[in-house]
C-alpha cells in the first residue's frame, strides 16, 4: 500500500471512523499497513476510532459481539498494540463516544500516542 508515502507528516491525525472502510475496500491486511503508514507520518498522536459492531466491518469480520462492550475493547486492545504498538509510546483509551443510534450506540476512541 503506497498511498501514504506522498502524505506529509502531521503532529495530530484523527482517524475516526475511517478505519473499517480500509478494512472493507482494501482487506485487513492492507487496513493494517494503512494504519501503520499513518502512525508512521504522525509525530505526537493518531486518534483512533473503530466501530462496537464487528458487522460495520462487512469483510474478514473481526471476532466480537456486536456492542458486547468487553469484547469490543479486548479486540481493539489487542489489535492496536499488535499492529502499531512497537511505533507508539502509550495506547491508551480516550473514552467511548455516541455512534449512529440505536444499533450501534458508541465507538471506543483511543490515542495512539508515539
Amino acid at each position: 500500500v503506497q498511498f501514504c508515502e506522498q502524505l506529509p507528516t502531521f503532529d495530530v491525525t484523527l482517524l475516526l471512523s475511517v478505519h473499517h472502510h480500509w478494512h472493507h475496500a482494501f482487506g485487513a491486511a492492507a487496513a493494517a499497513i494503512m494504519l501503520r503508514s499513518m502512525v508512521e507520518k504522525s509525530r505526537k498522536v493518531v486518534v483512533f476510532e473503530g466501530p462496537s459492531r464487528s458487522s460495520r466491518y462487512e469483510s474478514d469480520i473481526p471476532d466480537f459481539p456486536d456492542n458486547d462492550e468487553d469484547a469490543v475493547l479486548a479486540y481493539y486492545d489487542s489489535y492496536l498494540r499488535n499492529t502499531v504498538g512497537d511505533l507508539a509510546s502509550d495506547i491508551r483509551r480516550l473514552g467511548k463516544a455516541a455512534s449512529v443510534g440505536q444499533r450501534e450506540p458508541y465507538r471506543w476512541i483511543y490515542a495512539i500516542v508515539l
